[in-house]
């Protein structure tokens, strides 16, 4: 296997991942009732970061050229990646990182969020039902902000596949 295959797996295994935080933040239970579903969230995510983390560790593998694409994507990604502080690091070496709020943080203003990581059968000229419940959701929190957290891991996913792809097409 080549190294931008087992660094895509590697993204198939942090989104294997998300798929089960995500199942255990949207019914509030561990998925075997062994652990409460905070630690159960907790050790799933200390799973993501480090599969995140091998994406950059495989490209490495490849050669000098994806080796300083990799490190600056890390340098770039500091919350993830940075040594002794980042998420990642924390997480393997020192303590659980866990989600800083688990609840329902509501927009500001009139707004209302759309929960839209499930897929729907939309069909022309049809009413899509949305269900506008307060879902509780986890949040990492840093300073005075607040983002869910499946979302930034669902912005990471895409951003790691367009590392593996510039690594893949040769651009500098």
């Amino acid at each position: 296997m080549m190294s931008y295959d087992s660094a895509r797996k590697k993204v198939e295994e942090a989104e294997f991942f998300l798929r089960l935080m995500r199942r255990v933040e949207r019914t509030g239970y561990s998925l075997d009732g062994s652990i409460d579903a905070l630690s159960e969230y907790t050790f799933l995510l200390s799973g993501w970061l480090n599969a995140c983390y091998s994406v950059t560790a495989h490209l490495e593998e490849r050669g000098a050229r994806e080796k300083a694409i990799a490190r600056a994507f890390r340098t770039h990604h500091a919350r993830y990646y940075k040594h002794a502080t980042g998420l990642r690091h924390v997480a393997t070496h020192i303590d659980s990182v866990a989600p800083g709020h688990h609840g329902y943080f509501p927009p500001r203003g009139f707004n209302v969020n759309l929960k839209l990581d499930q897929p729907q059968n939309v069909v022309r000229g049809f009413a899509v039902p949305v269900a506008l419940g307060k879902d509780a959701r986890y949040y990492y929190q840093h300073d005075t902000k607040a983002a869910a957290i499946g979302d930034l891991c669902d912005l990471h996913h895409r951003e790691l596949r367009g590392l593996i792809d510039e690594c893949d097409r040769g651009l500098a």
